[in-house]
């Protein structure tokens, strides 16, 4: 039984590291730019995007319970716009003793430089990041908790064998 505990403890750990590691990451992502818009419509921010993948456009608020839907954006290259998601769970940080919170998210799939230009309310301060997906965010999450979750009762149930004999004897 001291086997089956250890493998217990050796898949919480497994989990544990895998979303402790996407937890990170997302904590971590790298800001591309930060800029102050202004003149939207004359004078768009041109950005250069070195690595291709996820990115997100987050907007200073007054609080983390402001909302961002007042606001809306364009991104062009070359004069092809790129879409935007708008995700249901809106990720939050704070950065420089500023409150962010994230507005969108888009896919860059070519390395170069972007056009950025924000229409009808200007937001005050602008921060492009990398962004993860909503729902590997979630997972690391579930991941992290549950990992130390199973880690813990895999070590408690190696170190103490009589208590397998008390579960499948009760």
């Amino acid at each position: 039984m001291v086997i089956a505990s250890l493998g217990i403890a050796l898949v919480g750990a497994i989990m544990l590291a895998v979303g402790g590691r996407w937890l990170l990451i997302s904590i971590r992502n790298r800001t591309i730019a930060q800029f102050m818009p202004i003149y939207p419509e004359n004078n768009p921010k041109e950005i250069l995007f070195e690595e291709t993948g996820l990115y997100s456009i987050s907007v200073r608020v007054g609080s983390l319970h402001e909302t961002v839907d007042q606001y809306s954006a364009a991104i062009t290259r070359n004069g092809t716009h790129i879409d935007f998601d708008y995700p249901f769970a809106k990720y939050r940080f704070i950065q420089q003793g500023n409150f962010f919170k994230e507005f969108c998210q888009f896919q860059v799939d070519v390395k170069g430089k972007y056009a950025i230009q924000f229409s009808n309310t200007l937001p005050p301060i602008v921060v492009i990041r990398k962004a993860m997906n909503n729902m590997k965010r979630i997972l690391g999450i579930v991941l992290t908790v549950l990992g130390f979750n199973i880690l813990g009762w895999g070590i408690i149930l190696a170190c103490n064998p009589d208590i397998w004999e008390k579960i499948f004897n009760a």
